[in-house]
């Protein structure tokens, strides 16, 4: 998504990304804004897409986590 509006425009002063950015924090490795998570564990290095660590159910895992929202 592209917008002409800056964070704190679009998501407000209370969210933690805007905060972040306010305190320069570094980014590398915060979250984005969603309406949820699927959390799950994995002991070794991530492929470019998590869900992948589980093969066809993880596509799987990835359409219905999309649908529901």
């Amino acid at each position: 998504m592209t917008t002409d509006r800056l964070p704190a425009q679009r998501l407000g002063d209370a969210a933690c990304s805007v905060a972040a950015r306010a305190r320069h924090d570094p980014l590398v490795g915060s979250a984005p804004p969603a309406r949820g998570w699927l959390v799950f564990e994995h002991p070794g290095p991530w492929p470019r897409t998590a869900t992948a660590v589980f093969g066809r159910l993880g596509q799987q895992m990835a359409d219905r986590c999309l649908a529901a929202f």
